[in-house]
């Protein structure tokens, strides 16, 4: 009998790439990044979440420049966000964090929140210096939900379809999902929610259905 077998690696781990105003202080206080409405699902396949700046929110904190990628950390959960819309927004624990400084990495998409992998997002994990992350302080006061620039319903669902890049392999969002219910998918749909499971091309995945 013939076996075959997928290995999943470094580059192709699955990540998050997120678009906020919160400061370094403030995304440490609270535990991680927050505050989102996810597809849960699809987060919990997540190993590691990429914060990028988004300087045009009001009360956007930190140094950085627009769209400047400053930040990783290692999840350790999908845990409810530490705000008044903690029923349906979670946050991105973290167990450990590094800080980054790589320009221009977040690509203008319609949602903050954006799922590739390090290989297509362009991250190396080698040589950074990862810090074990703070106790969460209860007294950070949580910013409003995280919303890009004249688009202020764009936070409500980061999974509708858009484009994904050439260096994403088909992994980007795919499909208005929002919950952990069970629904129908389309062929391309799992094709992709079983690339990014395995980290491989959508081309790659043949699926068999037997009536």
């Amino acid at each position: 009998m013939t076996h075959s077998s997928t290995t999943i690696t470094k580059a192709h781990t699955p990540i998050a790439v997120t678009f906020t105003g919160k400061s370094v202080s403030l995304i440490l206080a609270q535990g991680g990044s927050a505050s989102w409405r996810l597809a849960r699902h699809r987060a919990r396949l997540c190993e590691y979440v990429v914060c990028t700046r988004n300087t045009k929110a009001a009360w956007s904190e930190g140094p950085e420049q627009h769209g400047e990628a400053f930040l990783v950390g290692r999840v350790k959960d999908i845990a409810p966000a530490p705000s008044e819309e903690s029923d349906v927004r979670f946050m991105f624990a973290f167990s450990e964090y590094a800080l980054i400084s790589i320009p221009k990495k977040w690509t203008g998409d319609r949602y903050p929140v954006h799922y590739t992998t390090l290989e297509g997002f362009g991250l190396d994990l080698d040589g950074l210096d990862w810090q074990p992350m703070p106790e969460p302080d209860p007294d950070a006061m949580p910013l409003p939900s995280e919303v890009i620039a004249g688009n202020p319903h764009a936070d409500l669902d980061d999974g509708l379809p858009h484009d994904a890049g050439p260096g994403d392999a088909g992994l980007a969002n795919t499909g208005p999902i929002d919950d952990d219910r069970d629904r129908p998918l389309t062929m391309a749909q799992a094709k992709r929610g079983l690339a990014l499971t395995f980290g491989i091309s959508p081309d790659a995945v043949e699926i068999t259905i037997r009536g």
